[in-house]
């Protein structure tokens, strides 16, 4: 790798000295190495003083000569393998910055030298900043990049070399944490949630329960089929609403990984702290609230008819107090693609999304066909009768069949359909909704709504604009194709 006379061919950044002539990367006085995408992109970096690397340049100087494959996942597992190298964590980065769907930069000074070793850096140069300046991707984003071949060598988990019986005596010592943990939590939780926070680290050491590299937990729902929606003509509600007619097979062909619980505040938060991001209620339209400034204590009837759109309300202040293991809420549909967006940057290749709303009621139903509910209504979800007019910390009620937690109370949930009202009738293959509209779907329970017949079933389902956010509405993460 040849540099032009004259040129720096050494850089200084942080513990690091990279040889651009080399391409060799030291540090404390080991060579690291370093892929080729990841040297390269490490170099753009080097050479843009501060400034941002556009995704653009990027694409066109790790595959010049291509115009299409999957560019994303490629320049992702670049950037992914390079932050491994300089052991820079994308939650918290401290050498590369990141503009959700723009570009990087680095957050470090860089000191130039040429060959003899001596500084180039002019003496009123500018350095970069070291405090990240990021930029927000909302709705006016720009659009993706065109895709380009994904690279050769695909991101892999460091393996777990640790012996069995250290894996048997740190898998003990989870188990005998976490029953610590449940038994002080024993007042407040149903009977069977204790058992279910016991076995937690059983079953992430098995397999059954798999953890990405936020944290945030999964477990793998099977290929399956059933029939969405609701139509009872015994029924004494007119065998269901509108919304959910008709009832109709659907079969889903392939399994995928749902995330356990929904987004939390502290996740949320980690996005907000990496990339500087404002969501659409902080821009300036707030959000709806449904309790306002009324105390808990007070007859609200039934408080969705008590909404309002506060101007200083959003995820960070709903008008209720909140902890960081509660549902976020006061996010919109697009402020949880923004958050999807920099999830597969962060741990690229899983492919994570919204659910469908075919596969959000397979999930809720937990492989049953049943529409009622799979436990009494206190047991498995925060509403009206028990919330107290707020938001309660994840998985503190009963899962259902497939381990899923707060599907049916809580916050309601985003989907990554449109919306509109009613289904076909035919069966349907691996639906993914209309191809169009003007409103995305909702699904679940909520902290402020009643039971059954308030929306609080598998069949329920809403239609809001994308742009929407309120104190009851939040949303939950699928890994798949």
């Amino acid at each position: 790798m040849g540099t032009p006379s004259g040129a720096p061919t050494l850089y200084r950044f942080a513990e690091f000295e990279f040889h651009a002539g080399t391409g060799e990367l030291h540090a404390h006085g080991r060579s690291l190495p370093l892929p080729e995408q990841a040297c390269r992109v490490l170099m753009a970096l080097l050479g843009s003083e501060g400034d941002v690397v556009s995704r653009e340049e990027l694409h066109r100087l790790l595959w010049p000569d291509r115009a299409y494959g999957d560019f994303e996942g490629g320049l992702n597992t670049a950037v992914c393998k390079l932050r491994q190298v300089l052991d820079d964590d994308g939650a918290e980065p401290r050498i590369i910055g990141t503009l959700p769907r723009r570009g990087y930069r680095l957050l470090v000074p860089v000191e130039k030298a040429t060959a003899g070793g001596k500084s180039v850096m002019p003496q009123g140069e500018r350095r970069p900043t070291l405090d990240p300046i990021w930029v927000a991707a909302g709705p006016g984003a720009p659009e993706q990049e065109p895709p380009v071949a994904q690279p050769e060598e695909p991101v892999s988990a460091k393996p777990f070399r640790s012996p069995w019986r250290l894996r048997l005596a740190g898998g003990l010592l989870l188990v005998s944490l976490a029953g610590g943990a449940a038994w002080l939590a024993r007042g407040s939780a149903p009977q069977g949630t204790l058992m279910h926070r016991l076995t937690l680290p059983l079953r992430l050491l098995t397999g059954r329960v798999v953890r990405n590299p936020l944290g945030m937990e999964f477990v793998k729902l099977p290929a399956g089929r059933f029939h969405m929606g609701w139509e009872d003509p015994n029924s004494g509600w007119m065998g269901g609403s509108a919304n959910d007619k008709p009832s109709h097979l659907v079969v889903l062909t392939q399994p995928l990984l749902m995330q356990t619980t929904e987004v939390t505040v502290g996740q949320f938060q980690a996005f907000v702290k990496a990339t500087n991001y404002r969501t659409e209620g902080e821009m300036g339209a707030g959000i709806r609230v449904s309790r306002g400034l009324r105390p808990a204590s007070a007859a609200q009837g039934n408080l969705p008819e008590a909404t309002v759109q506060r101007l200083d309300a959003n995820w960070r202040n709903p008008y209720f107090e909140q902890e960081a293991g509660c549902p976020v809420v006061g996010v919109s549909w697009n402020d949880a693609q923004a958050f999807l967006a920099w999830l597969n940057e962060q741990d690229p290749g899983k492919g994570y999304r919204l659910p469908t709303e075919a596969e959000w009621e397979y999930a809720c139903r937990g492989g049953s066909e049943d529409v009622g509910l799979y436990g009494p209504l206190d047991d498995i979800a925060w509403h009206q009768g028990n919330s107290g007019f707020r938001t309660h910390p994840v998985a503190g009620r009963l899962p259902n069949a497939f381990g899923l937690y707060d599907m049916l109370g809580n916050a309601r949930e985003w989907c990554e359909d449109w919306y509109v009202s009613g289904y076909p009738a035919e069966p349907s293959t691996d639906p993914k909704g209309p191809s169009w509209g003007t409103l995305r779907v909702t699904r679940g329970g909520a902290w402020h709504l009643l039971g059954f017949f308030d929306s609080v079933r598998p069949t329920c389902r809403l239609g809001y604009p994308a742009a929407t956010a309120s104190d009851d509405l939040g949303f939950r993460v699928v890994a798949g194709p």
